[in-house]
Order: C-alpha cells, then structure tokens, then sequence
C-alpha cells in the first residue's frame, strides 16, 4: 500500500470522526432544547389560585319579589272644561261626570282652581290639575282614589302593617308556601353545603307539617343537592329563601391553592450536622479563629457553653442563607438515654430556607454520595383539603383462611407524607403534618416463619408557618447493627487458641431520614396575565440558543481581531 493510498484512508478517517462528532454534538444541542423547553414550561406552570366572580341575582329576584302589577290607563276622551275660581274638589268631580269614571277624593282636598280646556284628553287634564295641587291618584279595583301626600303616606304605612299580619299569621299556622328554586355551586361541595343549611332549616314534609316544632323564629324548607350538576335544590318559605341565598354565597367563594415541595433525602447523621441540623442534643461547630464554638440546640438557638460551668449564653445568630432560622421542637424517644436506640427522636424545625439553595446543596450532596433523594414531589392542593405523598413497597406473607387453604396477602411498607394546609391570611397558614415511616426488618431474631417483621413509626404535628418557609422534620432513625468476624480458616474456629488468629468487628451506623416542606400560597390570576403555550416557549428557547451562539462566535471574532461578525442568512 502506497504513501497515497494511506494519505486517502487516513483523510476518509478523520472525515468520519469529524462528521460524528458533529452529528454527536447536534444531537446533543437538540436534547439540551428539548429538556430546555420543558424546564421552562414547569417553572410557568406553577398554578393560580382562583378568583371569585360575583354571583348573578337576577333569578333570585325573579323568584323573590313578586312582580308590581302593570300600570291601569286612564280615560283618553277629548272634553272641553271652563271653571273660573271653582272648588277643586268641584272640577275633579266634573271631569269624574264627563268620563263616567267614578272617582273618590280625600277629605283633606280643598282650595280653588281655575280653568280653560278646549278639547283635551282627559289623562292630560286630570294629571296635570293633580301635579297643580300636589296631589296623587291610585286605582282602587275600577275606582280612582285622589290622595294627598299625607294619605299616601299613611297607605304605605297601613300595606307594612298588613304584611307583617299576614306573614305572622301564615307563619303560626305553618303554612306559608314554599318555593322552589336551583343554585348551581361553584367552588364549595353542595353535600357539605346540605349539610351546614339543613341545621339551620328546620324540614317540613310535603303535607305542610314541621318536623322541628312551631318555633316563629325557625326558617322552613328542604334542601337536598343535585350531584351531576353540583347544585343545591330549594324549597324554602318566601323570606327564608332570601337568608339562604345570602349564607350560600357566604360559603361558596373560590378557597386558596397552596403548592407543597417536599424532598426527602435519606443520609447520614454526620451529613445531617453539615446541613445545619442536629437532633436529640447540642451541635458544637468547628472553633474560629478566636477559639469560639456556636451551638444547635432542641431550641434552635445559638451560644456559647461555659466548659466549666456549664452555663449558656445567647448569641446573635449567625446564618448563611440555608440554615433554617425559626422554632424547632424536638421529640425525646421514651427509653433515652439509652444504649440501644432504634428510632431515635423526631426533630422538627422550620424557618426561611432558600429553596433554590436548598437544592443545590442537596443535589451536590447526592453527587457526591452523601445522601440519597428518596423522592421529591411537589403537589398542589386547596386549603383545608389533605396532599398526600408515598413511597415503598408491598410485602407478602402467607396465612390460613377458614377454609384451611393458604392465601398471600399483602402489606404496606410505605414512608408516607400527609399534610393538611389551612390559610390563616396571606401570610400565614397552619399546617397539620403525618408522618408514617415503615421499615422491613429481615433481622434473623424478629422474622417469623421466615416472613419479615415491618417497623411502624408516624408522628402528628400541627405548626404555625409562613409563606413560601421551609420546614425541616428529621428524627426517622434507622440502626444499622453488623457484626463481622475475620481470621485463618479453620485456625479461627478452635477454641480459645482461634482468638490468636481472628479478629472480630462490631458497627453500628444511623441513617436519618429528612424531610424539606415548603408550602407556598399561589396567588391569583393577575390581570391580563396568560400563560405561555408551548410553541411560545419553544420559540423563545431556540431564539435564546441563537443568540448564544452568534455571542460566542463573536467572542471568537473579537480576539482575532476580524472585526463584527455577520450571521449567515
């Protein structure tokens, strides 16, 4: 084979490698804008909570208030009138002759008008002699009554009175009629919504008798709710709908959403102590320069311990944006001090933690082999409404039934988070947190038949935390006790004299298990606010990648001296 040949094969080479790692490198670049994208869509995605819309009367009101009867027209004959200085009450009651239109006046109308009418509607002229005087008219079945101020006034007075009559008399006999009607209900669950309006409804059957008694004061009706379309179906009493309505859109109103991020991390207790943490005693750091030590203690708080007296002082705390600052509590098992602890305390601490930080920190540990993220979900729940997260496994075992026969069955081994948030305002919510860890013993001395044992342990807390505060829960201990034995075959095993030749090791390590919560209330929809698609996003991440580009080829261009680089078209 010749120098050319080889020259060829040697080009054809290089041109192979060169074009897969092009084709290495594009590949690459796509993933990185594909996860880009993604990562971009997860970070806006973040949630709203809703907004309340006030809700429509206007079918309330139809049903509520009856409808004003329609106005009755007056005569519209043209008449002809000449009176000059007559008693009013003399000129109504010829227009009165001239309709044939009985009309009945009020005794307090008196006084002179003077008049000249030449072919006129009657309307017209009846009105505007009344406007002249102050006076009013009303329809009286076919009679119209001519009233003062005063007489109108002392109607509307006597229609109250008679209202009130009547409505005391329907209530005491119990037989006000119902009425009817549907709310569609938005946000609350219409069979709590039964629940809290059917205490305070005392129910009558169709037959019109209460089943609570004939207190005057009870409100009177049924309610029962309509699960296909979430409504509330009414029959109430014509006032007590109106009280129904009110405490109905009292109760249903859009409830806050708040997101829980969690990250539960398994770990060492000495990587627990590096993360700012201790639990079940004091935390003594490294001395400084001046030979001082700062201690974490049950209590979260910092200071300096006398060696020899013993005795705490309060320091000004000192963070560095991770380490919680805030209330801890602190669980003490029942048999510490002990020799032998198997669960250890549970710890519990929260305070403003850098979530962004957080992260960072517990993912250079988990690279590193430090620890290990168990799991890191985020969900998004209402207020008052319980989230729930686990993980684990199903362990099988054997049993008998009634029959004699054997049946596998199945129980959870889970680490179970439930956490039930409730919005005091918007900036504090309460939180009432379950923890469930369960543990798969298969140590020889605690398996039976050869099934293994599982270790239960769960903690109830109810805390007080801010908006967008980390909450730190540690203290689900797990022992692990090992014993090794190491020597000459054989030579090992003689009594007495194998001990010259073996040697034999005990370890006992503790893994804790940590858990970082941090609620977030999710604020509303602003204004104008719309959430981006993912063909906008998309655009927005292969623009930024250009840019990126172009930039570096710039770069390149500048310490070359080539002056502005132009992008090819």
């Amino acid at each position: 084979m010749n120098t050319r040949t080889l020259l060829i094969l040697a080009a054809l080479a290089l041109s192979l490698v060169l074009a897969s790692a092009y084709g290495c490198k594009k590949e690459q670049s796509q993933n990185d804008s594909f996860i880009e994208k993604w990562h971009v869509l997860a970070e806006n995605a973040q949630g709203h909570s809703p907004s309340y819309t006030p809700r429509q009367l206007d079918a309330r009101q139809r049903v509520i208030e009856p409808p004003e009867p329609p106005d009755r027209p007056l005569p519209k004959r043209l008449i002809t009138l000449r009176m000059h200085r007559a008693s009013l009450a003399a000129v109504i009651q010829a227009l009165s002759r001239a309709a044939n239109q009985s009309v009945m006046l009020s005794p307090e109308i008196g006084g002179e008008v003077t008049v000249n009418i030449v072919k006129k509607p009657w309307d017209q002229v009846f009105k505007g002699i009344l406007r002249t005087n102050g006076l009013t008219y009303r329809w009286e079945g076919d009679i119209i009554r001519v009233l003062t101020l005063d007489d109108l006034e002392n109607d509307l007075r006597i229609a109250e009175v008679e209202a009130r009559q009547k409505a005391q008399k329907l209530k005491s006999k119990g037989d006000e009629p119902l009425i009817s009607d549907v709310i569609p209900i938005r946000y609350a669950d219409a069979d709590n919504l039964k629940e809290t309006i059917e205490k305070i409804l005392v129910v009558r059957d169709r037959t019109g008798t209460n089943a609570g008694g004939d207190n005057k004061n009870e409100m009177h009706g049924y309610v029962t709710v309509d699960n296909s379309t979430n409504s509330l179906v009414l029959e109430a009493a014509y006032q007590d709908l109106k009280k129904i309505y009110d405490l109905v859109d009292k109760l249903d109103k859009p409830r806050k959403q708040i997101r829980i991020k969690a990250h539960i991390v398994e770990t060492s207790s000495n990587v627990a102590r590096s993360l700012g943490i201790q639990w079940g005693g004091f935390f003594k750091s490294a001395a400084n320069a001046n030979g001082d030590s700062f201690y974490l203690t049950p209590g979260a708080t910092e200071g300096d311990i006398d060696p020899d007296t013993g005795e705490w002082t309060d320091v000004p705390r000192v963070g560095t944006g991770i380490n919680p600052s805030g209330l801890a509590l602190n669980f003490i098992p029942e048999n510490f001090p002990g020799t032998n602890l198997t669960g250890g305390s549970l710890g519990l601490l929260f305070g403003q933690v850098g979530s962004n930080i957080l992260e960072v920190q517990l993912n250079a540990l988990a690279s590193e082999g430090q620890l290990e993220i168990l799991s890191s979900p985020s969900i998004t729940t209402l207020d008052n409404q319980a989230a729930v997260t686990e993980n684990g496994t199903r362990v099988p075992y054997v049993t008998i039934n009634e029959d004699g026969q054997t049946e596998v069955q199945f129980e959870d081994a889970v680490l179970k988070l439930e956490i039930t948030p409730h919005v005091i305002d918007e900036e504090f919510m309460r939180l009432a947190i379950l923890i469930q860890k369960d543990e798969v013993d298969f140590t020889p001395s605690r398996t039976v038949d050869g099934y293994p044992t599982i270790i239960k342990r769960h903690s109830k807390t109810t805390l007080i935390t801010r908006d967008n505060e980390t909450i730190v829960i540690s203290g689900l201990t797990r022992s692990h006790l090992s014993e090794g034995e190491a020597g000459i075959p054989g030579a090992k095993d003689i009594p007495v004299l194998g001990w010259l030749v073996k040697s034999q090791n005990k370890s006992d390590e503790k893994d804790d298990i940590l858990i970082f919560i941090t609620p977030t209330i999710l604020a509303q929809w602003a204004p104008g606010e719309v959430q981006k698609t993912l063909e906008q996003i998309e655009e927005e991440v292969q623009a930024k990648k250009l840019q990126e580009q172009q930039d570096k080829e710039q770069e390149s261009f500048d310490k070359e001296g080539l002056g502005k680089y132009e992008p090819m078209q």
